[in-house]
C-alpha cells in the first residue's frame, strides 16, 4: 500500500520508480499465481493496483522503457496468460479477429 500511495502521489511518483522497483513489481506478479497465504487475495489485488497505476502515468513508463519492455510486460504477459479463465474466454476471441482478417485480406 505503500508503494501504490507513492505511485499515485505526484510528488513521489518520479521517485518512487525506478528498474529495481519495476523488477520488484514484475517478480511479484510473476508469483501471484502460486501465491497461498492468508491474506494473498488483497496482496493480488495491490499488485495489480500498482500496474494500473503505472499504466496511468505514461511519462513514467517512458523514463523507464528499459525495465518495462523487459522485466514487467513479460510477467504480465506470463500472468495473463497463465490465468485459467482468462485465457480460454479471451485467447479465442482474440485469436479470431487476427486470423480473419489475413484470409479476409488475402
Amino acid at each position: 500500500p505503500v508503494l501504490l500511495h507513492a505511485l499515485t502521489s505526484p510528488a513521489a511518483r518520479t521517485s518512487a520508480v525506478s528498474p529495481a522497483t519495476l523488477r520488484a513489481l514484475a517478480a511479484c506478479v510473476g508469483q501471484l499465481e502460486q501465491l497461498s497465504f492468508p491474506g494473498s487475495a488483497e496482496f493480488a489485488r495491490v499488485v495489480l493496483l500498482l500496474v494500473e497505476a503505472l499504466a496511468q502515468q505514461p511519462p513514467l513508463i517512458l523514463s523507464q522503457h528499459q525495465a518495462v519492455t523487459q522485466e514487467l510486460l513479460p510477467a504480465l504477459v506470463s500472468a495473463a496468460l497463465s490465468e485459467p479463465d482468462a485465457s480460454s474466454s479471451s485467447s479465442t476471441s482474440a485469436a479470431a479477429p487476427p486470423g480473419s482478417a489475413p484470409a479476409g485480406a488475402g
